[in-house]
C-alpha cells in the first residue's frame, strides 16, 4: 500500500490570517513582564555579589558598564570618484600613505586595501563586457 508522495496539504492559510506581524510570543510577553518587575532586585543582588568576589557576577557587571568596542570607521580622503583601475591605483596609494604615516592602522588599511581591489575588478569586468559586446557587434556586421 503505496502512498502518493507530494504534500498532504494545500497551501496557504485557509482558516485565518495568522498571527499580526510584530505579535509576540505569549511566553516570550510574559518572561519580559516577570524580568522588568524583578529586574531592580537582580542587578542590586548582582552587584553585591561582585562586590564580595563572585568572578561571574563581576564580568556581567563590567560587560554591562564597558559595552563590547565595535570597528570604529576609518575617514580617508581617496581622491575623486574612482571609475577606472588607474583611479583605484592611486586610491590605493592613498591608503599606503596613511598607513606609513600612523593615520591608519594596518589593519584596517588592508580591510580597505580589499574593498578596493574588489572595485577594481568590478571596473575591469565591465569594461571587459563592453569590449566584448563591441567585437560581437562588429563581427555580427
Amino acid at each position: 500500500m503505496n502512498k502518493p508522495r507530494g504534500r498532504a496539504f494545500l497551501p496557504g492559510n485557509k482558516f485565518g490570517t495568522g498571527r499580526p506581524k510584530g505579535n509576540r510570543n505569549k511566553t516570550t510577553v510574559m518572561a519580559q513582564k516577570l524580568l522588568e518587575k524583578y529586574s531592580e532586585p537582580i542587578v542590586r543582588r548582582c552587584i553585591v555579589d561582585a562586590l564580595n568576589g563572585d568572578r561571574d557576577a563581576r564580568r556581567a557587571c563590567i560587560d554591562r558598564i564597558i559595552p563590547v568596542l565595535r570597528e570604529s570607521g576609518v575617514r580617508i580622503r581617496l581622491g575623486k570618484k574612482i571609475e577606472s583601475a588607474q583611479d583605484v591605483s592611486k586610491a590605493a596609494e592613498r591608503v599606503l600613505q596613511a598607513m606609513a604615516g600612523g593615520r591608519m592602522k594596518p589593519t584596517d588599511g588592508e580591510r580597505l586595501a580589499r574593498v578596493l581591489d574588489m572595485h577594481r575588478q568590478a571596473i575591469e569586468t565591465a569594461q571587459l563586457e563592453a569590449r566584448i559586446e563591441k567585437l560581437e557587434q562588429k563581427e555580427s556586421e
